[in-house]
């Protein structure tokens, strides 16, 4: 648990260090812990913020490599924090 803690930090490090619209983006990895993988319109819904607000905190979140895609050939986009999922399949 403490582990999980403190890749959310240092995720929300590395946002911080590349001045991106801080509150959602702090928000969308908060949801990347929350949830083993989630959508676009799940951050619009979860976050109260337009789809395509959401899909640009999403996209810059992914050139960060602090999202990643499940399947990019997929029509519904699928993302998952890589960091995230290290620490629960570790069992930590």
């Amino acid at each position: 648990m403490l582990e999980l803690v403190g890749v959310q930090n240092a995720l929300k490090d590395i946002i911080g260090a590349w001045n991106l619209r801080a509150n959602s983006a702090l928000e969308v990895v908060d949801l990347a812990v929350a949830r083993p993988t989630f959508v676009v319109k799940d951050v619009q819904r979860d976050l109260g913020i337009s789809y395509g607000r959401a899909n640009a905190v999403v996209q810059q979140l992914v050139e960060l490599e602090v999202l990643d895609v499940v399947d990019p050939s997929a029509y519904k986009r699928r993302f998952f924090a890589p960091r995230v999922h290290e620490v629960i399949l570790s069992g930590n």
